[in-house]
């Protein structure tokens, strides 16, 4: 139990949670949009609201998938860095195919999200899984 709670851990870490603070920037549109597209505390602002909170997720998901592939492809080269060296990929706390696997998966919740919400955040979301 103990070298699984390490090893989701080094997963977690691995997916770079501090990175996602970028991803508040699709917050931006809901603020920016007050009296214009919704009024506060009105069920369009919940729902202005939710679609912003579903972009980030989508988002810190898709980046968090970019940089599992990422260290998983450069794991040889992140050895020989002297900071890079560090990451749970290039040490092996983290194999290959465990962090293939929920990349695979979170590639597959944002193109399944994206597929089933036309909205301009979910096809941003689809032009970055195909790009």
């Amino acid at each position: 139990m103990g070298q699984s709670r390490s090893s989701l851990r080094a997963l977690f870490k691995a997916m770079r949670p501090k990175q996602w603070i970028k991803n508040l920037i699709l917050f931006a549109g809901f603020v920016f949009t007050m009296n214009d597209q919704w009024r506060p505390f009105t069920p369009s602002m919940w729902s202005t609201l939710a679609r912003s909170a579903a972009g980030f997720l989508l988002f810190s998901l898709l980046s968090s998938s970019v940089y599992l592939i990422n260290d998983v492809l450069d794991a040889d080269k992140d050895r020989q860095h002297p900071r890079k060296r560090h990451r749970p990929i290039a040490v092996n706390r983290v194999t290959v195919h465990d962090a293939n696997v929920p990349a695979k998966m979170m590639i597959d919740v944002s193109r399944q999200s994206s597929a089933i919400d036309p909205t301009s955040t979910s096809r941003a979301v689809a032009s970055r899984i195909n790009a």
